[in-house]
């Protein structure tokens, strides 16, 4: 997961929305949109306080009635996660991230790109996510990777 990510953070989310994104006449898309304020980097080049966006595919909230000249071509795109699966605003979070186009970011995969941090500090594995991290075995890892 680490040589996977360009960018590993712990931070909250802060801000969510829903976008359509059309990139063909035939291929509409739904996001989720996340804001989160990094709290701690871990690897890679990003900040403390910096605001990352991080997309996930599918939406945690029903979007808005498309316009006219996007009805006709509506194709709904069933995410395989779950509404639970999406990123949470006030959560903590330890995000696996790779860059998309531009400035937005996406985890490395539905299951495996982020992990809930608790009120005491624990990480919690998502469902079916059978790889479960410490702080300290992540760091030895990126440690190792780093040389």
């Amino acid at each position: 997961m680490v040589s996977a990510s360009d960018l590993i953070v712990i931070g909250v989310a802060v801000d969510t929305r829903m976008e359509r994104v059309v990139r063909g006449p035939e291929s509409p898309w739904s996001y989720t949109i996340t804001s989160i304020r990094v709290s701690d980097v871990i690897y890679s080049n990003a900040s403390v306080d910096q605001t990352i966006e991080v997309n996930q595919l599918g939406h945690a909230e029903p979007l808005p009635t498309p316009t006219d000249d996007q009805e006709d071509r509506e194709v709904e795109y069933i995410a395989s996660t779950s509404s639970t699966d999406y990123l949470a605003v006030g959560q903590s979070y330890l995000l696996f991230i790779v860059q998309g186009g531009g400035i937005s970011f996406f985890p490395i995969n539905p299951t495996q790109g982020h992990y809930t941090i608790d009120s005491a500090g624990n990480i919690i594995a998502q469902p079916g996510n059978t790889v479960e991290i410490t702080i300290d075995m992540l760091n030895q890892v990126v440690a190792d990777i780093s040389g």
